[in-house]
């Protein structure tokens, strides 16, 4: 590469890497304030390209920040644990065995995924720069193919579902307070047991969402780009220009799009546990909610509206949860996936190509066809809709043995009564 193209790549590649960082930087920011994200992320080289007395302030100024956010973390979680505490000691005790063991569970995977965030997004805190230089890394091997990364659809993106949080726990916090009669005290630790915990876990799922998106939307220009190549007129023997271009570029891209299978791969790897405890805590908080909204319309003249209200939003919540994980990981697959599709129509429509531009398109297949076909987690869970009809079937029959146990629990109080 000469030196006046290698200026030209370096301002491009700083340029890109510039826009990825302004596009993401505001919802970090907000990541960072509730824990879900660590604080002087190494992203790219000029982040941190300090001399001199600035290296000296700025390293200071560094590990000032890394002390107040620790603090902060641990401040919040201990907040946590503390109302948490309080909650079970005060108002569960009264509950029946069952229903309160669903509750033990819920402050525990909630507690689980507080700690797993603050602590994973700390010791995981190099993997922020490795993932968003592997972004960019691919996103310059695709540059000669026409692709320009619309970065701006990203932060439109985290834009849209900061607002859609922001909105929603703001429903949530309002709806809470009413429920507490505008006691402070009740209001403090109800936020702190159950919504911080959720925002923290949001914005935590929100990362894996986002990156999942960008993934995504450079598969699809794959697969965009084997269209366009697939429209050319069918390769005859004579043309032998077209033939090697062809090759090279299939092959080139057979390349990328097994580096970012492996880079969306290794993004579920990193967030794996956090996923399963996830799944699990939205398991059992559904199970909990909905009982609970089956007991309020059993008494429907008894139940206070704003619990009914709280009700329905954590529902809502939760099961929003599991619908964001599964379907930004099924969409990834299903892009993925596509690109075989795209191939096989390309060797159904070129009757007379080279046998060379043959083996180049089969090779392809064949690399797709041998990679997993679904995101997993831990190599456990799969994360594809199917799970969704698993988790929804699972609820149901829970739901099911909640609503005899309860029936139960009401005949043998009735039969004590009249023996009374």
């Amino acid at each position: 590469m000469k030196c006046g193209e290698r200026n030209i790549f370096i301002k491009y590649k700083t340029r890109l890497e510039k826009n990825l960082l302004s596009s993401v930087r505001p919802f970090l920011l907000i990541c960072q304030i509730f824990c879900a994200a660590p604080v002087n992320i190494d992203f790219f080289s000029f982040t941190s390209a300090k001399s001199g007395r600035f290296a000296y302030f700025g390293g200071f100024y560094s590990f000032l920040k890394i002390l107040i956010h620790s603090i902060w973390s641990v401040v919040v979680l201990g907040c946590i644990i503390i109302s948490t505490y309080y909650q079970n000691k005060e108002f569960d005790h009264n509950m029946e065995v069952i229903q309160r063991a669903l509750y033990m569970g819920e402050y525990v995977f909630g507690t689980i995924n507080v700690v797993i965030i603050i602590v994973g997004c700390q010791w995981q805190k190099s993997k922020y720069g490795y993932h968003f230089r592997k972004i960019i890394d691919v996103t310059m091997r695709l540059h000669r193919f026409g692709f320009t990364p619309r970065f701006e659809e990203t932060r439109i993106f985290f834009k849209r579902w900061i607002f859609i949080c922001g909105v929603y726990f703001i429903v949530v916090g309002f709806t809470d307070l009413m429920y507490n009669e505008l006691i402070a005290k009740s209001f403090f630790r109800s936020v702190t047991v159950y919504t911080i915990p959720n925002i923290i876990s949001c914005f935590a799922i929100l990362q894996l969402a986002g990156l999942l998106f960008l993934h995504r939307s450079m598969i699809f220009h794959i697969n965009e780009h084997l269209l366009d190549l697939d429209g050319i007129t069918p390769v005859t023997p004579t043309s032998v220009t077209f033939t090697h271009e062809a090759i090279e570029t299939i092959e080139i891209l057979r390349k990328i799009h097994r580096d970012l299978a492996q880079m969306a791969e290794f993004v579920i790897s990193n967030f794996s546990i956090l996923i399963i405890t996830t799944l699990v805590a939205c398991f059992l908080i559904l199970s909990i909610q909905l009982f609970a909204l089956y007991q309020m319309f059993e008494n429907y003249s008894k139940t206070n509206y704003f619990l009914l209200m709280y009700t329905f939003l954590w529902i809502f919540l939760h099961g929003g949860k599991i619908v964001v994980i599964i379907y930004f990981s099924g969409s990834f697959s299903r892009e993925k996936l596509r690109t075989g599709m795209v191939l096989h129509q390309m060797e159904i429509r070129r009757q007379f190509q080279t046998d060379a531009l043959l083996t180049t398109v089969n090779k392809f297949s064949m690399q797709i066809l041998h990679e997993p076909k679904n995101l997993s987690a831990c190599g456990v869970i799969d994360l594809d809709l199917t799970l969704l009809s698993t988790v929804t079937g699972s609820l149901t029959t829970y739901l099911v043995i909640l609503i005899q146990f309860d029936v139960s629990a009401r005949q043998m109080k009735g039969r004590v009564k009249d023996k009374v």
